[in-house]
């Protein structure tokens, strides 16, 4: 007679809620007391605005609870003996899987639901931001949780259920990272674009989501009191709602793997052999790169430390990957060899460059916008003093620039860091980023582009500049306070001066010293800085207040001949 196959689903929904209850409930209770942290209850009404604001920083909370429900739930399946007494009851696999997906799933769900009940009453009217928290924790845990099943599923022992979790969530940054270290230093100036690796890390997204609920809040007339304002769902939540697809789909995909997992691999580092060889190579060169970043750190050679980290973790990787340390055999060495080899290709051809890359320059005529500045990119093209520009000539100088930096070798001494960004007509952007010596042509030419008026002082003409409103000190003292000063100490022998000439006379030397590209130097190189006699403007520009600071230095002659016509008053600036 055959047996009646039998699926026992409640009865195991029962044993997972119950033998995992001080995992869900431990998430309760500190899932509430990270609220309540950061809900500002001595502010009225501003409740709301809190807990909306937690929706993205949640994501890290449920990243980590996702993977530790997962690899307890079908912590069975890395126990040989409990693995085989599992499989050999009349239960199918499906109904196995999907109790413990179920139960997972409630394990985020009710301790969400509780703290939204718990925490309605402190929402007042916005009652319904609890529900909208609710739903932006379900939708963030899906993902994450579908993807530590499947990790669950590809792996054969807890460790490596932790170590390929944490791979899949960030493997597009580890990409970015070993791009940036090993191949990026071969290519002068090239700047790998983060962004796309970025958009395909979902932990990074989910944290960075700020536009789930269009909450506005501000200060009442009332004291400690805030009047909130809700203007709906914002446009976050498609990026959600795409992720928990994703999440439900990759459960899909663990199930199929669970159907095809065999027993005997119970205790392994993997489930299935033909992801051993991607899990090593992946090891090898992660491990490889660690070793370069410290060799390039302390000075030594990056490629020897490289190639002693890509011994170590290749070997390191069969150790755990074979349960044994008999690792050192013919075909290990062989793949290794094999594995050497591919990286000096890749390697030797980057350097080589036959495309061009890192010498191409644009035509002026192809570009329509050029932006060049001192520092690193993104940030270098917001700082002050950056040159913007859509005109024809100083495109075609930038470009030239740009080839005379190129031509440029690398010399031993100070230097700094110069950043272009063209604007091609057809929308593409090309960025690069170079390291420029002092005492160079490129160096005289890469700071004359940014001595101008415009990039120094904010204005491009001399009759806005001499219209604008300044504030300008000497040495620390404003220049009507220093005349003060220097009228009481000396009283009726003091020189009678009319301090507004004085302030003009200032403000036409320094504009007469940044045409001649002399104040732009101190900015550039730290060695022209001369600390005895410095000057301070505090610029209005219309748009905000602009600060700068020049010590007087040999090379800007205005400056220095208006110190020695008012050296007098100055002297008194102590």
């Amino acid at each position: 007679m055959k047996s009646k196959t039998s699926s026992y689903k409640l009865t195991l929904l029962r044993k997972d809620i119950f033998r995992f209850a001080p995992l869900w409930g431990i998430y309760l209770i500190g899932g509430l007391l990270v609220m309540l942290s950061t809900l500002n209850t001595s502010v009225i009404n501003r409740a709301p605005l809190d807990l909306a604001e937690t929706m993205s920083s949640f994501a890290a909370l449920n990243l980590i609870y996702a993977g530790l429900v997962a690899q307890m739930l079908f912590g069975d399946l890395y126990n040989t003996r409990l693995c085989y007494a599992l499989h050999a009851m009349p239960m199918r696999r499906e109904k196995w899987f999907l109790t413990h997906v179920i139960s997972g799933f409630l394990y985020s769900f009710v301790p969400h639901l509780v703290a939204a009940v718990l925490f309605m009453p402190l929402l007042g009217e916005f009652w319904f931001v609890a529900w909208a928290w609710l739903l932006s924790m379900t939708l963030q845990y899906l993902f994450f949780f579908g993807l530590a099943v499947l990790a669950a599923l590809l792996c054969g022992n807890r460790f490596a259920v932790l170590a390929v979790y944490a791979l899949l969530n960030f493997l597009s940054l580890v990409v970015l990272w070993f791009a940036q270290t090993m191949y990026m230093p071969l290519l002068e100036g090239v700047l790998l674009p983060e962004k796309p690796f970025g958009l395909l890390c979902p932990v990074l997204q989910m944290l960075e989501n700020q536009e789930l609920l269009n909450i506005q809040g501000e200060w009442t007339e009332l004291p400690g009191q805030w009047t909130v304002t809700y203007e709906g769902f914002g446009s976050g939540w498609g990026y959600l709602a795409i992720c928990a697809g994703a999440g439900i789909l990759l459960l899909g995909v663990a199930l199929l793997l669970y159907r095809r997992r065999k027993l005997e691999f119970a205790g392994d580092f993997l489930a299935f052999k033909p992801l051993e060889p991607v899990f090593a190579v992946l090891l090898a060169l992660c491990t490889g790169c660690v070793f370069a970043l410290f060799g390039s750190i302390f000075g030594t050679g990056g490629l020897v430390f490289f190639g002693v980290g890509l011994l170590l973790g290749w070997f390191g990787g069969q150790m755990l990957l074979q349960r044994t340390v008999k690792v050192f055999k013919g075909k290990a060495f062989l793949k290794l060899g094999a594995l050497i080899l591919a990286m000096a290709l890749s390697l030797g051809l980057t350097a080589w460059d036959p495309l061009g890359i890192t010498t191409f320059v644009p035509d002026a005529d192809q570009i329509e916008r050029v932006e060049f500045a001192q520092g690193r990119v993104p940030y270098a093209f917001d700082r002050q003093g950056a040159l913007n520009t859509t005109d024809s000539q100083m495109i075609q100088r930038v470009c030239d620039v740009h080839k005379q930096i190129l031509h440029t070798p690398n010399q031993e001494g100070g230097s700094r860091r110069f950043s272009v960004r063209y604007t091609l007509k057809n929308g593409r952007q090309v960025v690069r980023s170079y390291i420029v010596n002092r005492n160079t042509e490129a160096w005289d030419q890469a700071a004359g582009l940014l001595s101008g008026p415009n990039q120094v002082l904010g204005f491009a003409d001399r009759d806005s500049w001499n219209g604008a409103k300044i504030q300008f000190m000497f040495n620390g003292w404003d220049l009507d306070d220093l005349y003060a000063n220097y009228r009481e100490k000396l009283g009726k022998d003091a020189e009678e001066i009319d301090p507004e000439k004085m302030k003009q006379s200032l403000r036409d030397a320094i504009w007469e010293d940044c045409v001649a590209g002399t104040l732009v130097i101190q900015e550039l190189d730290d060695s022209k800085f001369y600390g005895d006699r410095w000057i301070s403007v505090e610029i209005d520009t219309g748009k905000g207040f602009r600060y700068s600071n020049w010590s007087i230095s040999p090379e800007m002659t205005q400056c220095n001949q208006w110190y020695s016509d008012y050296k007098d008053i100055l002297k008194y600036a102590v």
